[in-house]
Protein backbone atom coordinates (compact mmCIF):
# COMPACT_ATOMS: atom_id res chain seq x y z
CA UNK A 1 0.00 0.00 0.00
CA UNK A 2 3.30 2.07 0.29
CA UNK A 3 4.08 1.46 -3.08
CA UNK A 4 0.70 2.73 -4.04
CA UNK A 5 0.95 6.01 -2.04
CA UNK A 6 4.12 6.56 -2.97
CA UNK A 7 3.66 5.87 -6.72
CA UNK A 8 0.17 8.44 -6.68
CA UNK A 9 2.99 11.05 -5.03
CA UNK A 10 5.31 10.09 -8.08
CA UNK A 11 2.37 10.78 -10.59
CA UNK A 12 1.52 14.30 -8.92
CA UNK A 13 4.62 15.27 -9.28
CA UNK A 14 4.84 14.12 -12.82
CA UNK A 15 1.93 15.91 -13.38
CA UNK A 16 2.93 19.20 -11.78
CA UNK A 17 6.46 18.88 -14.36
CA UNK A 18 4.47 17.81 -16.97
CA UNK A 19 2.11 21.23 -16.37
CA UNK A 20 5.21 23.25 -16.28
CA UNK A 21 6.31 21.73 -19.33
CA UNK A 22 3.10 22.28 -21.24
CA UNK A 23 3.06 26.06 -20.03
CA UNK A 24 6.43 25.97 -21.96
CA UNK A 25 5.63 24.61 -24.62
CA UNK A 26 2.50 26.85 -25.14
CA UNK A 27 4.74 30.09 -24.69
CA UNK A 28 6.37 28.86 -27.51
CA UNK A 29 3.65 27.69 -29.26
CA UNK A 30 2.52 31.84 -29.14
CA UNK A 31 5.74 32.98 -30.13
CA UNK A 32 5.96 31.01 -32.92
CA UNK A 33 2.23 31.28 -34.07
CA UNK A 34 2.87 33.88 -36.63
CA UNK A 35 5.50 31.55 -38.21
CA UNK A 36 3.00 28.57 -38.80
CA UNK A 37 0.58 28.78 -41.82
CA UNK A 38 -2.00 26.59 -43.55
CA UNK A 39 -2.34 23.59 -41.48
CA UNK A 40 0.27 23.36 -39.55
CA UNK A 41 -1.66 26.68 -38.12
CA UNK A 42 -4.63 25.13 -37.64
CA UNK A 43 -3.17 21.87 -35.78
CA UNK A 44 -1.00 23.61 -33.85
CA UNK A 45 -3.44 25.89 -32.47
CA UNK A 46 -5.81 22.64 -32.02
CA UNK A 47 -3.03 21.15 -30.57
CA UNK A 48 -2.84 24.23 -28.23
CA UNK A 49 -6.08 24.09 -26.90
CA UNK A 50 -6.00 20.61 -25.91
CA UNK A 51 -3.29 21.06 -24.02
CA UNK A 52 -4.99 24.06 -22.48
CA UNK A 53 -8.23 21.42 -21.43
CA UNK A 54 -5.70 19.04 -20.38
CA UNK A 55 -3.72 21.48 -18.26
CA UNK A 56 -7.26 22.31 -17.16
CA UNK A 57 -8.46 18.33 -16.78
CA UNK A 58 -5.34 18.07 -14.96
CA UNK A 59 -5.97 20.26 -12.65
CA UNK A 60 -9.35 19.44 -11.87
CA UNK A 61 -8.38 16.14 -11.68
CA UNK A 62 -5.58 16.16 -9.19
CA UNK A 63 -8.11 18.11 -6.98
CA UNK A 64 -10.18 15.13 -7.43
CA UNK A 65 -7.85 12.57 -6.88
CA UNK A 66 -5.95 14.00 -3.55
CA UNK A 67 -9.30 14.86 -1.93
CA UNK A 68 -10.52 11.49 -2.93
CA UNK A 69 -7.39 9.93 -1.99
CA UNK A 70 -6.87 11.37 1.31
CA UNK A 71 -10.81 10.15 2.01
CA UNK A 72 -10.21 6.39 0.70
CA UNK A 73 -6.82 6.19 1.10
CA UNK A 74 -7.46 4.80 5.04
CA UNK A 75 -9.78 2.09 3.69
CA UNK A 76 -8.17 1.16 0.65
CA UNK A 77 -5.28 0.49 2.99
CA UNK A 78 -7.52 -1.92 5.33
CA UNK A 79 -8.80 -3.68 2.44
CA UNK A 80 -5.32 -4.22 0.63
CA UNK A 81 -3.95 -5.65 4.08
CA UNK A 82 -6.81 -8.11 4.16
CA UNK A 83 -6.70 -8.87 0.65
CA UNK A 84 -3.00 -9.49 0.74
CA UNK A 85 -3.31 -12.03 4.01
CA UNK A 86 -6.03 -13.36 2.09
CA UNK A 87 -3.71 -13.63 -0.64
CA UNK A 88 -0.96 -15.22 1.34
CA UNK A 89 -2.88 -17.63 2.66
CA UNK A 90 -4.22 -19.04 -0.74
CA UNK A 91 -0.47 -18.58 -2.22
CA UNK A 92 0.91 -21.17 0.71
CA UNK A 93 -2.19 -23.37 -0.31
CA UNK A 94 -1.38 -23.40 -3.96
CA UNK A 95 0.82 -26.12 -5.62
CA UNK A 96 3.09 -24.23 -8.64
CA UNK A 97 1.33 -23.43 -11.30
CA UNK A 98 2.18 -25.52 -14.85
CA UNK A 99 4.30 -23.63 -17.28
CA UNK A 100 1.55 -22.46 -20.35
CA UNK A 101 3.52 -23.87 -23.00
CA UNK A 102 3.89 -27.25 -21.08
CA UNK A 103 0.33 -27.12 -20.66
CA UNK A 104 -0.69 -26.41 -24.28
CA UNK A 105 1.76 -29.52 -25.36
CA UNK A 106 0.16 -31.48 -22.55
CA UNK A 107 -3.41 -30.91 -23.71
CA UNK A 108 -1.94 -31.61 -27.59
CA UNK A 109 -0.89 -34.82 -27.04
CA UNK A 110 -3.86 -35.84 -24.89
CA UNK A 111 -6.08 -34.86 -28.15
CA UNK A 112 -3.94 -36.75 -30.39
CA UNK A 113 -4.61 -39.83 -27.90
CA UNK A 114 -7.87 -39.33 -27.76
CA UNK A 115 -8.18 -38.99 -31.47
CA UNK A 116 -6.05 -42.43 -31.84
CA UNK A 117 -8.13 -43.80 -28.93
CA UNK A 118 -10.92 -43.00 -30.63
CA UNK A 119 -10.13 -44.54 -34.01
CA UNK A 120 -8.81 -47.72 -32.05
CA UNK A 121 -12.39 -47.87 -30.67
CA UNK A 122 -14.46 -47.41 -34.17
CA UNK A 123 -12.11 -50.31 -35.47
CA UNK A 124 -12.87 -52.54 -32.28
CA UNK A 125 -16.50 -51.54 -32.64
CA UNK A 126 -16.24 -52.85 -36.65
CA UNK A 127 -14.39 -56.17 -35.48
CA UNK A 128 -16.94 -56.59 -32.64
CA UNK A 129 -20.02 -56.49 -34.39
CA UNK A 130 -18.47 -58.79 -37.39
CA UNK A 131 -17.35 -61.17 -34.52
CA UNK A 132 -21.22 -60.87 -32.99
CA UNK A 133 -22.87 -61.50 -35.75
CA UNK A 134 -20.54 -64.79 -36.70
CA UNK A 135 -20.79 -65.69 -32.97
CA UNK A 136 -24.56 -65.61 -33.77
CA UNK A 137 -24.39 -67.56 -36.71
CA UNK A 138 -22.53 -70.32 -34.85
CA UNK A 139 -24.79 -70.21 -32.38
CA UNK A 140 -27.54 -71.29 -34.59
CA UNK A 141 -25.28 -74.00 -35.57
CA UNK A 142 -24.14 -75.02 -32.27
CA UNK A 143 -28.11 -75.24 -31.45
CA UNK A 144 -29.13 -77.36 -34.37
CA UNK A 145 -25.90 -79.42 -33.27
CA UNK A 146 -26.98 -79.51 -29.83
CA UNK A 147 -30.44 -80.56 -30.96
CA UNK A 148 -29.18 -83.32 -33.13
CA UNK A 149 -27.04 -84.75 -30.64
CA UNK A 150 -29.47 -84.81 -28.20
CA UNK A 151 -31.62 -86.46 -30.78
CA UNK A 152 -28.57 -89.21 -31.26
CA UNK A 153 -27.96 -89.59 -28.03
CA UNK A 154 -31.27 -90.20 -27.30
CA UNK A 155 -31.31 -92.86 -29.63
CA UNK A 156 -28.35 -94.32 -28.40
CA UNK A 157 -30.13 -94.83 -24.97
CA UNK A 158 -33.54 -96.32 -26.38
CA UNK A 159 -30.82 -98.94 -28.32
CA UNK A 160 -29.07 -99.65 -25.00
CA UNK A 161 -32.76 -100.40 -23.61
CA UNK A 162 -33.24 -102.41 -26.14
CA UNK A 163 -30.65 -104.14 -26.36
CA UNK A 164 -30.85 -105.05 -22.84
CA UNK A 165 -33.89 -106.02 -23.30
CA UNK A 166 -32.60 -108.78 -26.40
CA UNK A 167 -30.24 -109.94 -24.50
CA UNK A 168 -33.03 -110.79 -21.21
CA UNK A 169 -35.37 -112.69 -24.07
CA UNK A 170 -32.00 -114.04 -25.59
CA UNK A 171 -30.69 -115.33 -22.53
CA UNK A 172 -34.83 -116.99 -21.66
CA UNK A 173 -35.12 -118.46 -25.78
CA UNK A 174 -31.56 -119.99 -24.99
CA UNK A 175 -32.66 -121.28 -22.06
CA UNK A 176 -35.73 -122.80 -23.70
CA UNK A 177 -33.61 -123.74 -26.56
CA UNK A 178 -31.78 -126.00 -23.94
CA UNK A 179 -35.04 -127.65 -22.77
CA UNK A 180 -35.79 -128.19 -26.34
CA UNK A 181 -33.05 -130.09 -27.23
CA UNK A 182 -33.07 -132.00 -23.61
CA UNK A 183 -36.78 -132.97 -24.90
CA UNK A 184 -36.03 -133.66 -28.55
CA UNK A 185 -32.89 -136.55 -27.40
CA UNK A 186 -36.21 -138.30 -25.10
CA UNK A 187 -37.96 -137.80 -28.19
CA UNK A 188 -35.34 -139.30 -30.79
CA UNK A 189 -34.83 -142.20 -28.00
CA UNK A 190 -38.58 -142.84 -28.23
CA UNK A 191 -38.20 -143.10 -31.47
CA UNK A 192 -36.04 -145.74 -31.42
CA UNK A 193 -37.53 -147.37 -28.96
CA UNK A 194 -40.96 -147.13 -31.06
CA UNK A 195 -39.10 -148.59 -34.15
CA UNK A 196 -37.60 -151.62 -32.10
CA UNK A 197 -41.10 -152.47 -30.71
CA UNK A 198 -43.37 -152.30 -33.69
CA UNK A 199 -46.66 -150.60 -33.30
CA UNK A 200 -46.26 -149.23 -30.65
CA UNK A 201 -43.03 -147.69 -30.83
CA UNK A 202 -44.61 -146.23 -34.25
CA UNK A 203 -47.81 -145.00 -32.34
CA UNK A 204 -45.37 -143.69 -29.56
CA UNK A 205 -43.36 -141.51 -33.09
CA UNK A 206 -46.78 -140.38 -33.67
CA UNK A 207 -47.66 -138.90 -30.43
CA UNK A 208 -43.16 -137.62 -30.04
CA UNK A 209 -43.96 -135.71 -33.47
CA UNK A 210 -46.83 -134.48 -32.31
CA UNK A 211 -46.13 -133.10 -28.79
CA UNK A 212 -42.75 -131.96 -30.82
CA UNK A 213 -44.76 -129.65 -33.48
CA UNK A 214 -46.80 -128.30 -30.40
CA UNK A 215 -43.53 -127.34 -28.75
CA UNK A 216 -42.30 -125.80 -32.24
CA UNK A 217 -45.34 -123.81 -32.71
CA UNK A 218 -44.69 -122.49 -28.89
CA UNK A 219 -41.30 -121.62 -30.06
CA UNK A 220 -42.53 -119.51 -33.27
CA UNK A 221 -45.10 -117.92 -31.31
CA UNK A 222 -42.49 -116.65 -29.06
CA UNK A 223 -39.92 -115.73 -31.93
CA UNK A 224 -43.01 -113.90 -33.47
CA UNK A 225 -43.05 -111.67 -30.57
CA UNK A 226 -39.08 -110.92 -30.41
CA UNK A 227 -39.46 -109.50 -34.57
CA UNK A 228 -41.32 -106.30 -32.91
CA UNK A 229 -37.87 -105.00 -31.44
CA UNK A 230 -36.47 -102.59 -33.67
CA UNK A 231 -32.84 -102.22 -32.56
CA UNK A 232 -29.79 -104.58 -31.57
CA UNK A 233 -26.28 -104.71 -31.38
CA UNK A 234 -23.49 -106.94 -33.16
CA UNK A 235 -23.35 -109.31 -30.11
CA UNK A 236 -26.99 -110.32 -30.26
CA UNK A 237 -26.48 -110.58 -33.97
CA UNK A 238 -23.63 -113.34 -33.13
CA UNK A 239 -25.28 -114.98 -30.35
CA UNK A 240 -28.43 -114.67 -32.36
CA UNK A 241 -26.38 -116.98 -35.65
CA UNK A 242 -25.34 -119.27 -32.62
CA UNK A 243 -28.17 -120.09 -31.36
CA UNK A 244 -30.27 -120.61 -35.06
CA UNK A 245 -27.06 -123.04 -35.68
CA UNK A 246 -28.07 -124.79 -32.76
CA UNK A 247 -31.50 -125.15 -33.12
CA UNK A 248 -30.84 -125.50 -37.09
CA UNK A 249 -27.98 -129.00 -35.72
CA UNK A 250 -30.73 -130.31 -33.16
CA UNK A 251 -34.19 -130.29 -35.41
CA UNK A 252 -31.94 -131.28 -38.27
CA UNK A 253 -33.69 -134.52 -38.21
CA UNK A 254 -37.82 -132.76 -37.38
CA UNK A 255 -38.64 -130.70 -40.35
CA UNK A 256 -36.17 -129.54 -42.93
CA UNK A 257 -38.69 -126.90 -44.80
CA UNK A 258 -39.79 -125.09 -41.70
CA UNK A 259 -36.17 -125.28 -40.66
CA UNK A 260 -35.17 -123.62 -44.00
CA UNK A 261 -38.31 -120.62 -43.72
CA UNK A 262 -37.11 -120.41 -40.04
CA UNK A 263 -33.33 -119.68 -41.34
CA UNK A 264 -34.47 -117.30 -44.18
CA UNK A 265 -36.82 -115.51 -41.67
CA UNK A 266 -33.87 -114.78 -39.80
CA UNK A 267 -31.36 -113.81 -42.15
CA UNK A 268 -33.93 -110.69 -43.09
CA UNK A 269 -34.23 -110.16 -39.45
CA UNK A 270 -30.26 -109.75 -39.26
CA UNK A 271 -30.08 -108.05 -42.69
CA UNK A 272 -32.43 -105.35 -41.12
CA UNK A 273 -30.46 -104.74 -37.99
CA UNK A 274 -27.30 -104.58 -39.93
CA UNK A 275 -29.00 -101.88 -41.86
CA UNK A 276 -30.04 -99.65 -38.33
CA UNK A 277 -27.03 -100.32 -37.06
CA UNK A 278 -25.08 -98.59 -40.28
CA UNK A 279 -27.63 -95.49 -40.27
CA UNK A 280 -26.57 -94.89 -36.46
CA UNK A 281 -23.20 -94.98 -38.22
CA UNK A 282 -24.13 -92.05 -40.07
CA UNK A 283 -25.62 -89.85 -37.41
CA UNK A 284 -23.05 -90.26 -35.43
CA UNK A 285 -20.60 -88.51 -37.90
CA UNK A 286 -23.19 -85.40 -36.74
CA UNK A 287 -21.17 -85.35 -33.21
CA UNK A 288 -17.48 -85.22 -35.04
CA UNK A 289 -18.98 -81.93 -37.30
CA UNK A 290 -20.14 -80.71 -33.64
CA UNK A 291 -16.83 -81.10 -32.25
CA UNK A 292 -15.05 -79.12 -35.07
CA UNK A 293 -17.82 -76.37 -34.80
CA UNK A 294 -17.72 -76.29 -31.04
CA UNK A 295 -13.79 -76.08 -31.28
CA UNK A 296 -14.31 -73.18 -34.05
CA UNK A 297 -16.33 -71.46 -31.36
CA UNK A 298 -13.97 -71.87 -28.87
CA UNK A 299 -11.44 -70.14 -31.15
CA UNK A 300 -13.99 -67.15 -31.97
CA UNK A 301 -15.01 -66.42 -28.20
CA UNK A 302 -11.70 -66.19 -26.90
CA UNK A 303 -10.85 -63.88 -30.17
CA UNK A 304 -14.26 -61.50 -28.73
CA UNK A 305 -13.12 -61.75 -24.83
CA UNK A 306 -9.60 -60.38 -26.30
CA UNK A 307 -11.09 -57.75 -28.32
CA UNK A 308 -13.73 -57.14 -25.95
CA UNK A 309 -11.04 -56.43 -23.05
CA UNK A 310 -8.62 -54.56 -25.14
CA UNK A 311 -11.98 -52.05 -26.01
CA UNK A 312 -12.63 -52.16 -22.05
CA UNK A 313 -8.87 -50.55 -21.76
CA UNK A 314 -9.40 -48.17 -24.46
CA UNK A 315 -12.53 -47.33 -22.57
CA UNK A 316 -10.71 -46.38 -19.48
CA UNK A 317 -7.95 -44.39 -21.09
CA UNK A 318 -10.72 -42.33 -23.10
CA UNK A 319 -12.17 -41.94 -18.99
CA UNK A 320 -8.97 -41.04 -17.56
CA UNK A 321 -8.57 -38.23 -20.58
CA UNK A 322 -12.18 -36.57 -19.82
CA UNK A 323 -11.68 -36.80 -16.15
CA UNK A 324 -8.16 -34.83 -16.76
CA UNK A 325 -9.59 -32.92 -18.93
CA UNK A 326 -12.81 -32.25 -16.65
CA UNK A 327 -10.68 -31.41 -13.65
CA UNK A 328 -8.14 -29.15 -15.69
CA UNK A 329 -11.32 -27.30 -16.66
CA UNK A 330 -12.88 -27.04 -13.16
CA UNK A 331 -9.13 -25.88 -11.87
CA UNK A 332 -9.13 -23.45 -14.78
CA UNK A 333 -12.39 -22.34 -13.96
CA UNK A 334 -12.27 -21.97 -10.15
CA UNK A 335 -8.70 -19.37 -10.72
CA UNK A 336 -10.84 -17.72 -13.16
CA UNK A 337 -13.53 -16.63 -11.19
CA UNK A 338 -11.55 -15.90 -8.30
CA UNK A 339 -9.74 -13.63 -10.33
CA UNK A 340 -12.90 -12.27 -11.43
CA UNK A 341 -14.21 -11.55 -7.99
CA UNK A 342 -11.47 -9.16 -7.17
CA UNK A 343 -11.35 -7.14 -10.35
CA UNK A 344 -14.79 -6.73 -10.16
CA UNK A 345 -14.72 -5.69 -6.56
CA UNK A 346 -12.02 -3.61 -7.47
CA UNK A 347 -13.51 -1.58 -10.43
CA UNK A 348 -17.06 -1.20 -8.76
CA UNK A 349 -15.91 -0.31 -5.65
CA UNK A 350 -17.42 -2.97 -3.05
CA UNK A 351 -19.19 -5.46 -6.01
CA UNK A 352 -19.48 -9.03 -6.62
CA UNK A 353 -19.36 -11.50 -9.76
CA UNK A 354 -19.83 -15.49 -9.43
CA UNK A 355 -19.32 -18.03 -12.73
CA UNK A 356 -21.50 -20.73 -12.31
CA UNK A 357 -21.87 -24.05 -14.08
CA UNK A 358 -25.59 -24.74 -15.63
CA UNK A 359 -25.04 -28.78 -15.53
CA UNK A 360 -21.71 -29.56 -12.70
CA UNK A 361 -22.29 -33.04 -13.80
CA UNK A 362 -21.11 -32.52 -17.29
CA UNK A 363 -20.01 -29.59 -17.47
CA UNK A 364 -19.19 -29.15 -21.43
CA UNK A 365 -22.73 -29.46 -22.76
CA UNK A 366 -24.78 -26.89 -21.38
CA UNK A 367 -21.98 -23.88 -20.98
CA UNK A 368 -21.52 -21.17 -17.85
CA UNK A 369 -24.02 -18.50 -16.18
CA UNK A 370 -22.12 -15.07 -15.11
CA UNK A 371 -24.06 -13.94 -12.21
CA UNK A 372 -22.95 -10.14 -11.37
CA UNK A 373 -23.99 -8.13 -7.94
CA UNK A 374 -23.16 -4.59 -8.54
CA UNK A 375 -22.87 -3.07 -5.39
CA UNK A 376 -25.60 -1.92 -3.47
CA UNK A 377 -27.31 -4.17 -5.31
CA UNK A 378 -28.43 -8.03 -5.31
CA UNK A 379 -27.51 -10.65 -7.85
CA UNK A 380 -28.26 -10.55 -11.10
CA UNK A 381 -27.93 -12.25 -14.86
CA UNK A 382 -25.92 -10.15 -16.68
CA UNK A 383 -28.91 -10.45 -19.33
CA UNK A 384 -30.48 -7.80 -16.71
CA UNK A 385 -28.19 -5.35 -15.77
CA UNK A 386 -27.76 -1.94 -17.87
CA UNK A 387 -25.59 -1.29 -20.41
CA UNK A 388 -22.62 0.44 -18.17
CA UNK A 389 -22.74 -2.20 -15.86
CA UNK A 390 -22.29 -4.68 -18.77
CA UNK A 391 -19.34 -3.45 -20.04
CA UNK A 392 -17.96 -3.48 -16.17
CA UNK A 393 -19.04 -7.51 -15.66
CA UNK A 394 -17.55 -7.84 -19.19
CA UNK A 395 -14.12 -6.35 -18.95
CA UNK A 396 -13.74 -7.92 -15.81
CA UNK A 397 -14.26 -11.30 -17.51
CA UNK A 398 -11.56 -10.43 -19.85
CA UNK A 399 -9.27 -8.71 -17.39
CA UNK A 400 -9.58 -12.56 -15.03
CA UNK A 401 -9.18 -14.56 -18.30
CA UNK A 402 -6.26 -12.33 -19.08
CA UNK A 403 -4.30 -13.03 -15.06
CA UNK A 404 -5.45 -16.71 -16.17
CA UNK A 405 -3.73 -16.77 -19.68
CA UNK A 406 -2.02 -13.72 -20.91
CA UNK A 407 -2.48 -12.24 -24.53
CA UNK A 408 -0.04 -10.79 -26.09
CA UNK A 409 -2.03 -7.95 -27.28
CA UNK A 410 -6.35 -6.66 -27.01
CA UNK A 411 -7.86 -4.79 -29.02
CA UNK A 412 -11.26 -2.87 -27.43
CA UNK A 413 -13.50 -1.24 -29.64
CA UNK A 414 -15.00 1.75 -27.87
CA UNK A 415 -15.17 0.16 -24.60
CA UNK A 416 -16.11 3.34 -22.61
CA UNK A 417 -19.16 4.37 -24.86
CA UNK A 418 -21.69 3.23 -21.81
CA UNK A 419 -19.64 4.66 -19.08
CA UNK A 420 -19.53 7.88 -16.91
CA UNK A 421 -16.18 9.72 -16.51
CA UNK A 422 -15.61 8.05 -13.22
CA UNK A 423 -15.76 4.62 -14.64
CA UNK A 424 -14.20 5.03 -17.64
CA UNK A 425 -10.50 6.58 -15.71
CA UNK A 426 -11.12 3.48 -13.38
CA UNK A 427 -10.98 1.04 -16.38
CA UNK A 428 -8.40 3.73 -17.90
CA UNK A 429 -5.99 3.30 -15.01
CA UNK A 430 -6.97 -0.18 -14.82
CA UNK A 431 -5.79 -0.69 -18.27
CA UNK A 432 -2.20 1.38 -17.48
CA UNK A 433 -1.42 -1.23 -14.99
CA UNK A 434 -1.88 -3.80 -17.00
CA UNK A 435 -0.09 -2.79 -19.67
CA UNK A 436 3.00 -3.47 -18.48
CA UNK A 437 3.90 -7.01 -20.15
CA UNK A 438 0.63 -6.54 -22.61
CA UNK A 439 -0.36 -4.45 -25.57
CA UNK A 440 -3.82 -2.70 -25.53
CA UNK A 441 -5.27 -1.04 -28.73
CA UNK A 442 -8.10 0.96 -27.58
CA UNK A 443 -10.29 2.86 -29.60
CA UNK A 444 -11.81 5.42 -27.57
CA UNK A 445 -13.57 9.02 -28.15
CA UNK A 446 -13.52 9.53 -24.63
CA UNK A 447 -10.06 11.87 -22.94
CA UNK A 448 -10.46 9.97 -19.48
CA UNK A 449 -9.27 7.01 -21.93
CA UNK A 450 -7.37 8.37 -24.72
CA UNK A 451 -4.85 10.64 -22.01
CA UNK A 452 -3.47 7.77 -20.46
CA UNK A 453 -1.90 6.08 -23.36
CA UNK A 454 1.46 6.02 -23.96
CA UNK A 455 1.11 6.45 -27.93
CA UNK A 456 -1.41 8.39 -29.54
CA UNK A 457 -3.25 8.23 -33.04
CA UNK A 458 -5.30 10.68 -34.19
CA UNK A 459 -7.34 11.09 -37.07
CA UNK A 460 -8.81 14.11 -38.12
CA UNK A 461 -10.60 15.20 -42.00
CA UNK A 462 -8.89 18.02 -43.95
CA UNK A 463 -10.21 19.36 -47.21
CA UNK A 464 -12.35 16.12 -47.58
CA UNK A 465 -9.57 14.24 -46.63
CA UNK A 466 -8.84 11.88 -43.67
CA UNK A 467 -5.65 12.47 -41.90
CA UNK A 468 -4.08 10.34 -39.02
CA UNK A 469 -1.58 12.03 -36.57
CA UNK A 470 0.74 9.74 -34.22
CA UNK A 471 1.87 11.41 -31.20
CA UNK A 472 4.04 9.92 -28.69
CA UNK A 473 3.30 10.76 -25.55
CA UNK A 474 5.29 8.81 -23.61
CA UNK A 475 8.09 10.99 -25.33
CA UNK A 476 6.39 14.08 -24.32
CA UNK A 477 6.31 12.92 -20.96
CA UNK A 478 9.59 11.87 -20.06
Amino acid sequence: MTNQIKDISNNLEIIENKISEFKNQINEYNSNISDIQGIEVKLKKSQIEMLFDKIELLEKRNQELLLKENVDLTNIINEKRVFLFDKEKEFSNLQPVLNYEEFRIKIENKELTYKEKLNDCKIINDEYIKIKDKIGNDFHIEAELRNKSEDIFDEIKKTRKEIKVLENEKEKNIQELKHYSKWIVEVESLRCEGESLGCEGENLRCEGDKYVKEEYIKEENGKEENENISNTNSSVTKNGKNTIEIFNFDLKNISEIELSDLIKETSKKIKNIENKITTRNLDIKLLEEFEVKQAEFEKIKSEFTYFKEKMENIKNELNEIKNLRTEEFMNGLNEITKNLKEIYRIITFGGNAELELVDYLNPFTEGIILSIMPPKKSWKNIVNLSGGEKTLASLALIFALHCYKPSPFYIMDEIDAALDYRNVSVIANFIVEKTKNTQFLVISLRNDMFELANVFLGVYKNNNCSKSIVVNVKSLRC
